[in-house]
């Protein structure tokens, strides 16, 4: 059996991501349950244990919309701190949703 040429290689890797992002679409546009109030509530107490900075950069992305230098910029921190920042809160509210110890 033959190696395949490596032109033939981009063309199985292209169909390949092709392939995992038309899944992944259709993953994210299935409907989801809507989150009930326990779990609501878990996630606001969540947000409001969040050390202060890790809440104002989570909410001014997620609310106010505005991208990691911008924010970076308001707060005077670097751009990769605003990236741990928002890692941290999503973690703690995704464990929160699930009904995890924070």
């Amino acid at each position: 059996m033959t190696e395949p040429s490596n032109g033939r290689l981009a063309v199985i890797r292209s169909r390949c991501r092709v392939l995992a992002m038309r899944w992944l679409t259709r993953r994210l546009q299935a409907p989801m349950p809507p989150p009930d109030s326990a779990c609501l509530a878990r996630m606001e107490e969540a947000l409001k244990r969040m050390p202060d900075l890790t809440r104002e950069v989570f909410m001014m992305h997620r609310f106010d919309d505005l991208p990691y230098r911008r924010i970076a910029v308001r707060v005077g921190i670097s751009i990769d701190e605003v990236e741990v920042h928002m890692a941290t809160a999503i973690k703690l509210l995704g464990r929160a949703a699930r009904g995890e110890s924070l």
